[in-house]
């Protein structure tokens, strides 16, 4: 089933839905492979590269 519902409150900033994602997950498939996780505050990175350390991002 599609969802179907209009976006234009929002962009105006007059309503966010009640289940709004607070965080995203994403993958980067070139080199280096990496992916993470964002906040409104956070970012976590993770390289998948030998010897490279895991970062965090405020």
């Amino acid at each position: 089933m599609i969802q179907r519902k209009s976006l234009i409150p929002m962009l105006e900033g007059k309503k966010t839905p009640k289940d709004w994602r607070t965080a995203q997950f994403y993958n980067y498939w070139s080199a280096p492979f990496h992916y993470g996780i964002r906040t409104d505050r956070y970012t976590y990175v993770k390289v998948k590269v030998k010897d490279h350390a895991d970062e965090l991002f405020d």
